[in-house]
C-alpha cells in the first residue's frame, strides 16, 4: 500500500512538471513583468499657489532601495497654505522623477503615451484634483496637475496622498488600475489656514 502511495506521488510530481514545461508564451513578456527602461526612487513635488497667498515650495520623497526595503530616507510632509477667508484655493503641482540624482522626467515626458501618474488616497473633502496634463491620445499623464483646497472649516485638513508612477507596455486606457508600478510615494499633507 505504501509503495502504491509513493508511486502515485511521484507520478503526480512528474505530471505537474510536464504540464508546466508545455506552457508556451510565444515569446510574449507578460504585462506584469514588463517595467520599461526607467527606474525611479525619488520625486520632487513643486507646488505653486494660483489664486491665494503667494506660495512656491518643493517637497521631496526619496527611497534609495525602492519599495519593500527600508523606509524612505526623505519623506517631507506637503504643507499647503491657503486663504480660508476667501474660500477655495488652487495649486499647481509639478512632479519631477529621479533615479537617485539622475532626473528622468524628460524621459517620461518623451514616452508619455506609456506612462501615467496616479494620485490616490487623499481626502476628497479637503483637496480635489481638478486638471492634469494629457498625452497625444488625450489620456492622463499626471506630471502637471491642478488641485483645489476646499474651504471646509469642520473637516480634517490633513491626510496622505499616494503618488504612483506606472508604466503601460500595452494600450494605455487612462485608468490607474492598469500598468506596472515603477515608483510609489506615500506623502502626508496638511492644509494650513
Amino acid at each position: 500500500m505504501m509503495k502504491n502511495l509513493n508511486l502515485l506521488f511521484v507520478l503526480a510530481i512528474i505530471s505537474a512538471l510536464i504540464a508546466c514545461s508545455n506552457d508556451d508564451d510565444n515569446g510574449v513578456t507578460p504585462e506584469s513583468t514588463d517595467r520599461g527602461v526607467l527606474v525611479a526612487n525619488r520625486l520632487i513635488l513643486n507646488v505653486t499657489n494660483i489664486n491665494g497667498p503667494a506660495f512656491n515650495q518643493s517637497f521631496e520623497f526619496y527611497d534609495p532601495d525602492g519599495a519593500g526595503g527600508a523606509d524612505p530616507t526623505i519623506n517631507e510632509k506637503i504643507v499647503l497654505d491657503y486663504n480660508a477667508t476667501t474660500g477655495n484655493t488652487t495649486f499647481n503641482f509639478n512632479l519631477r522623477f529621479f533615479q537617485n540624482q539622475q532626473e528622468i522626467t524628460a524621459d517620461i515626458e518623451q514616452a508619455k503615451e506609456s506612462y501615467i501618474i496616479c494620485h490616490r488616497d487623499y481626502n476628497f473633502n479637503n483637496i480635489v484634483l481638478t486638471d492634469f496634463d494629457i498625452d497625444s491620445d488625450s489620456l492622463k499623464v499626471g506630471l502637471n496637475t491642478e488641485w483645489r483646497a476646499k474651504n471646509n472649516p469642520n473637516e480634517i485638513l490633513d491626510g496622505e496622498m499616494r503618488i504612483t508612477l506606472k508604466y503601460l507596455s500595452k494600450e494605455k486606457t487612462g485608468l490607474c488600475d492598469a500598468g506596472v508600478r515603477i515608483m510609489t510615494a506615500n506623502m502626508n499633507y496638511e492644509l494650513q489656514r
